[in-house]
């Protein structure tokens, strides 16, 4: 992987205001997300129950999430 070549940019526009806030982030998910064939993901609305996620190459879904928010964080991150 190149320098630089796994940053992220993730923008959000606040539903309350409609401010618009960015933030930049390294590691390894946007090198991953770029060698699954994904360039970005847009995300429109509200889910009404927690979810995650998932890729696997040329398919994207969300999945239930609820059981992650009773674990601790550790024991989310081994969860997923």
């Amino acid at each position: 992987m190149a320098s630089t070549g796994g940053r992220y940019t993730v923008v959000t526009k606040g539903p309350l205001t409609g401010a618009i806030a960015c933030s930049n982030s390294g590691g390894y998910w946007g090198a991953e997300l770029k060698m699954a064939g994904w360039d970005m993901v847009i995300f429109e609305g509200r889910s009404p129950k927690p979810v995650v996620l998932c890729i696997q190459d040329d398919v994207a879904e969300l999945r239930d999430a609820l059981r992650l928010g009773r674990l601790l964080l550790g024991g989310r991150e081994v969860t997923l």
